[in-house]
């Protein structure tokens, strides 16, 4: 059997983050997947999935993503932008790991293994 790895999220992240890494984790170890050469992967993972938590909380925190200027013109809240390339990054990362839906079909139809519950963004 494999080294199970772990990846230590800090203690100023969210609980969110927190739950959802241990997932991630999970996920990677059960499978085989996670090596030590893949930490790296992981942790920009964790680091970018806690940004896209920030950035919403700091949306619903203000509870409008439109903010007026000084000028009276409507413009997006600043942190809309920071959550959406957050969400695209998040996005790739679970991609490159094979922790989409669309990615583990991939993986198992070129593997041949049955498709399984790897989907953890789908909750989201």
């Amino acid at each position: 059997m494999a080294k199970r790895i772990t990846v230590k999220v800090p203690d100023t992240y969210s609980d969110e983050t927190k739950e959802f890494m241990k997932k991630v984790v999970k996920a990677l170890n059960e499978n085989g997947e996670l090596t030590p050469m893949m930490e790296g992967v992981v942790g920009m993972l964790r680091d970018c999935y806690e940004t896209y938590q920030k950035a919403t909380r700091a949306i619903r925190q203000d509870d409008d993503v439109l903010q007026t200027t000084l000028k009276d013109e409507l413009i997006a809240h600043p942190a809309v932008k920071i959550q959406m390339q957050a969400n695209q990054q998040v996005l790739a990362l679970m991609k490159e790991l094979g922790l989409t839906t669309r990615s583990r079909k991939v993986i198992d139809k070129v593997g041949g293994g049955e498709p399984d519950q790897l989907s953890l963004f789908d909750s989201l």
